[in-house]
């Protein structure tokens, strides 16, 4: 049974000199977008990945990439479990296609990407994925000759069905112009009156505002 901070991270060397990385984790959004964004901190380059979420939300994801030493385990577990805590962000990749399709599947939306690829795309397309609202339920990365054609199984994080045209939409921005961090709100919280009359009670001399 995994907890929803745990993260296990498995590593296999292949033989053509590349790595297996292989993270289990509960299903949660921005998953994907997390484990990406680290990939390509440490300048690994995803050249394909599979992701797939069992029923009982487990969510495992494979990632087959380039990097110039093994990677570590549990350095990668440890940064990841950090990671899934923090907002999620990306720049923006313009030049991409996009192809949604609601009828190859009973239960998804199918998002089929194709363009030039560049260290990160990963990380762009599934942080666009989380900052619009739809969830990652299975993913397949093809790179060739410096194409990439990526297609992901998506849902509504909401309703869990396929997803709508704004959802489609703020995909499209979000690749388009990238995800930006959530502003923080500055100043003081307005007190509701129940708050304000608790406030008088503890100070009699304390004017009670009637709005």
């Amino acid at each position: 049974v995994l907890f929803r901070s745990d993260v296990r991270v498995g590593i296999d060397a292949l033989p053509d000199g590349g790595y297996r990385v292989e993270v289990v984790a509960p299903d949660r959004l921005g998953l994907i977008a997390r484990t990406a964004s680290l990939f390509a901190e440490l300048g690994f380059s995803v050249t394909s990945a599979l992701a797939v979420t069992w029923g009982d939300r487990t969510a495992l994801t494979s990632y087959r990439v380039e990097a110039e030493r093994a990677p570590d385990p549990d350095a990668l577990g440890a940064e990841l479990r950090e990671r899934l805590e923090q907002p999620v962000t990306a720049p923006p990749a313009p030049g991409l296609d996009l192809a949604f399709d609601d009828e190859g599947s009973p239960w998804y939306t199918r998002c089929v990407v194709s363009g030039a690829d560049r260290l990160g795309l990963l990380f762009t397309l599934t942080s666009a994925f989380a900052a619009a609202g739809a969830s990652v339920h299975a993913a397949r990365i093809v790179t060739e000759a410096e194409t990439a054609v990526d297609t992901f199984e998506l849902s509504s994080s909401r309703s869990g069905g396929k997803l709508d045209g704004a959802t489609k939409a703020r995909i499209r921005e979000a690749i388009e112009f990238g995800v930006a961090p959530p502003r923080r709100r500055f100043g003081t919280r307005r007190r509701s009156r129940r708050e304000r009359i608790a406030a008088h009670h503890a100070d009699p001399d304390r004017t009670v505002p009637t709005t």
